[in-house]
């Protein structure tokens, strides 16, 4: 089994700029795996790294916030 770093749930908005209570509700939706050690709850660095890497490319992405096109148009 190869060595896989851990983090603890409450730490991951201190490292990607979401809220626990998100976070909280991602695990609860199976959104995001989890590993679970007693009653203490950790996620992989590996995927704490990939969210990072998909909201960077995102944010770099030209795409106009489908929400203020909705209102522009009167569709809101």
């Amino acid at each position: 089994m190869k060595n896989t770093k851990l983090t603890a749930v409450k730490l991951i908005p201190n490292i990607l700029t979401i809220s626990l209570p998100t976070v909280r509700s991602w695990i609860f939706q199976n959104k995001l795996p989890v590993v679970r050690l007693g009653r203490k709850v950790f996620v992989r660095k590996e995927v704490i790294e990939k969210i990072d890497m998909v909201r960077i490319f995102c944010s770099s992405l030209s795409i106009p916030n489908l929400n203020n096109h909705a209102k522009l148009n009167g569709i809101h």
